[in-house]
C-alpha cells in the first residue's frame, strides 16, 4: 500500500528549471516585500512564487527568489502544486528586501524552500 506524502520540501539551489540564456525580463519573488507586489524589485517582489512563474512564462523570464519558504496556496487545496514552465530560469538563494545587499546570493546562508506542505483548518 503507498503511504500518501503530507508535505515534499524542495530547496531552491542552482537553477530549478530552463536552460540557456536569459531571454526577458528579471522578476522578483519575495515573501518580506511590502511594496507594490509587482515583481519589478525587491521590495516591490511577489510575494506569490506561483503567479510569478506564471507571469514570467509568458515572456521567458528569469525569476529571483529570496530567502524564505513558499507555498503552492494559502488555502487547503491539496491539488495545487508549483508549475515550472518551459523558457524560465528560477533561481534561489538571494538576500532579498531588507538586506544590506539584495541581490546577495548565498544558497546556504539565504535558504529558498519550495514547501508542499498546505494550511490545515
Amino acid at each position: 500500500m503507498m503511504k500518501r506524502m503530507e508535505s515534499m520540501v524542495v530547496v531552491l539551489g542552482l537553477t530549478l528549471w530552463g536552460g540557456g540564456a536569459v531571454k526577458g525580463a528579471t522578476i522578483y519573488v519575495d515573501t518580506d516585500a511590502t511594496g507594490s507586489n509587482n515583481g519589478s524589485s525587491w521590495c516591490d517582489a511577489y510575494t506569490n512564487l506561483s503567479f510569478a512563474l506564471l507571469i514570467a512564462s509568458f515572456g521567458g523570464d528569469e525569476v529571483r527568489v529570496a530567502q524564505g519558504t513558499y507555498k503552492p496556496t494559502t488555502g487547503t487545496d491539496r491539488s495545487l502544486t508549483f508549475t515550472m514552465y518551459d523558457d524560465v530560469e528560477a533561481y534561489g538563494g538571494y538576500a532579498g528586501c531588507g538586506a544590506i545587499d539584495p541581490d546577495a546570493r548565498d544558497i546556504s546562508t539565504f535558504v529558498t524552500i519550495m514547501s508542499g506542505e498546505i494550511n490545515r483548518s
